[in-house]
C-alpha cells in the first residue's frame, strides 16, 4: 500500500511539468475511468460525458500546478471538486 501512494506522489510531481507527455498518458489511463463515473453518475449522457471529459482533463492539466497535498485528503477527492 505504501507503494502505491509513494508511486501516485511521484506521479503528481512529474505531472507538474505539464509537458511531460508519458506522465500525463500514465495519469489518463489510471484516472479516466474515475472521472467518466463521476460524471455519469451526474445523469450525464455518455456524448456529453466524452465532452465533459475533455473539459476536465484540460482544468487539472491546468491547476495541478497548483495542487497542495493536504494530510487528511486524497487526490482523488481534488479532482472529484
Amino acid at each position: 500500500m505504501a507503494e502505491n501512494y509513494n508511486t501516485r506522489q511521484t506521479l503528481i510531481e512529474r505531472l507538474r511539468d505539464q509537458y511531460d507527455d508519458k506522465a500525463w498518458e500514465e495519469f489518463v489511463g489510471i484516472y479516466e475511468p474515475y472521472i467518466y463515473a463521476i460524471i455519469r453518475r451526474m445523469g450525464i449522457s455518455a456524448h456529453d460525458s466524452k465532452d465533459i471529459h475533455q473539459n476536465v482533463l484540460l482544468s487539472i492539466w491546468k491547476s495541478l500546478a497548483a495542487y497542495k497535498k493536504q494530510s487528511n485528503s486524497r487526490f482523488r477527492s481534488w479532482i472529484a471538486s
